[in-house]
């Protein structure tokens, strides 16, 4: 124990001690996957996997456009339809081990939309911690016939970075 004790104590002192401060980098949240049901009674039913390393409850600012999209478009705000989860504060406790995140229901009230033609879903994920994630959007696609099986997010090119 005599020569152990002193080795002991070196390697505390090289690592540091317990008063040592460890700072965790809390990360970005991210969307993942999206599927789309095709449009009903006036209501859009939009799963959407949102992801957060941290576990943080993240907030996702949803918008849709209609295709082609003029450049600098932000799109008109997801109007919410009742029932599901909505877009504000997420769990993503379940998907902390999971890289595809937390599946979400999003129900959108598509009542006063007036596409004919294919649109595009653009979400922008926060999780009020670590900062604004990658603005994300989905392929084009129509009402109508929606993304009924899970599609991977793409980055939207068009959305303003976040940080910038």
């Amino acid at each position: 124990m005599g020569r152990i004790l002193p080795v002991i104590l070196a390697v505390v002192a090289l690592l540091g001690g317990c008063a040592d401060k460890v700072k965790i980098l809390n990360v970005v949240p991210r969307l993942t996957w999206v599927a789309v049901s095709p449009a009903a009674d006036g209501v859009v039913e939009i799963t959407l996997w949102v992801s957060d390393r941290d576990g943080d409850p993240v907030d996702v600012d949803g918008r849709w456009t209609a295709e082609p999209a003029s450049p600098g478009d932000a799109g008109e705000p997801l109007v919410m339809a009742a029932g599901g989860h909505g877009l504000i504060g997420l769990t993503t406790d379940d998907g902390i081990f999971d890289p595809n995140g937390e599946a979400h229901l999003v129900r959108w009230d598509v009542s006063a939309v007036d596409a004919t033609g294919d649109i595009r879903l653009r979400f922008a994920p926060d999780d009020l911690e670590a900062g604004p994630g990658t603005p994300m959007r989905t392929p084009a696609f129509s009402l109508g016939v929606g993304l009924p099986e899970p599609v991977p997010l793409e980055v939207d090119p068009d959305a303003v970075p976040p940080n910038a």
